[in-house]
């Protein structure tokens, strides 16, 4: 009987499979809960605090006057996803009309707080971006720390970023901030998985993201492993995130009436390049809206 040949390469991703850990073939086992740690504002706003929310906003007022036409800086600014809304209120305090929408309650009342102790005005209401926003005639719509992640499909993606251009006026800008493309693509740790900051007499210590995290290569949903520690208080849970590229985002904002303008490096009034190899280490996506 004459012996079957199989390809040398179909043997050595048989054995591959066969050898692969398990973590990397059980990704449909995915988690689309709200994670819990939006429930607690104060420690994620003390988990990004280091941020200098100062330099990041003059960044986006310069991108908004140097790639929109709306007449010189912006004087009426969206916050979308915005968490404790730091960029929004810093804003507010320059004596821009600032107003800022997130799905969870917790983190709206606690940037309303926020707002109030700086005494500045904020209009802050409890909302999904994926649905039509109450704004309307704004300058600049900011989507930053990530957010745009938590848009799970490309139908999320194309429904919010419609929504905003909804809300901006013409010539307007959206401006998104995302993992630098040497993260997505894991060509290298642009940046870290965990950090401390000071917190209430101590420390926090912040985990967000793991090597053993499940990531869906179909979905682009990784299950994003994400803890908080003090002294008194630990949460730990799974954010599910989507990994976006940069071709992917043109082609959704262009679809929701966008032209795309600049991306940079870094949320800094120097204006880094994208591809700088040492000052790059963030994804910044400037779109204008037409």
């Amino acid at each position: 009987m004459r012996r079957k040949t199989v390809p040398l390469l179909m043997l050595h991703a048989a054995r591959a499979l066969r050898c692969a850990p398990l973590r990397t073939r059980r990704t449909l086992a995915l988690v689309t809960r709200q994670a819990q740690i939006y429930d607690a504002p104060t420690l994620y706003d003390a988990a990004f605090g280091f941020r200098d929310f100062e330099d990041e906003v003059d960044f986006l007022c310069a991108a908004h006057e140097k790639h929109g036409n709306t007449g010189g800086a912006p004087s009426k600014i969206l916050e979308l996803a915005a968490g404790p809304a730091r960029h929004a209120v810093e804003a507010a305090s320059r004596g821009m009309e600032a107003t800022a929408v997130d799905l969870s309650e917790a983190m709206a009342a606690h940037g309303a707080r926020i707002a109030t102790e700086n005494d500045v005005a904020l209009d802050y209401r409890v909302g999904d971006v994926r649905e039509p926003l109450p704004f309307d005639k704004v300058c600049s719509a900011w989507l930053l720390l990530g957010s745009v992640g938590h848009l799970l499909t490309n139908d999320d993606a194309l429904r919010c970023f419609q929504n905003a251009r909804k809300a901006l006026a013409d010539g307007g800008t959206l401006i998104l901030e995302l993992p630098h493309p040497r993260e997505t693509f894991r060509l290298d740790g642009v940046s870290e998985d965990g950090w401390d900051v000071p917190f209430e007499g101590g420390d926090l210590r912040v985990r967000w993201g793991a090597e053993d995290d499940v990531f869906d290569p179909l979905t682009q949903v990784r299950q994003a492993s994400v803890a908080f520690e003090t002294d008194g208080t630990s949460i730990t849970d799974v954010v599910p995130t989507r990994e976006y590229t940069l071709q992917e985002l043109k082609l959704l904002s262009t679809a929701a009436g966008f032209v795309d303008v600049a991306t940079y490096g870094a949320l800094d009034p120097e204006f880094v390049a994208a591809d700088d190899d040492e000052l790059a280490y963030r994804l910044v996506v400037v779109l204008t809206a037409y």
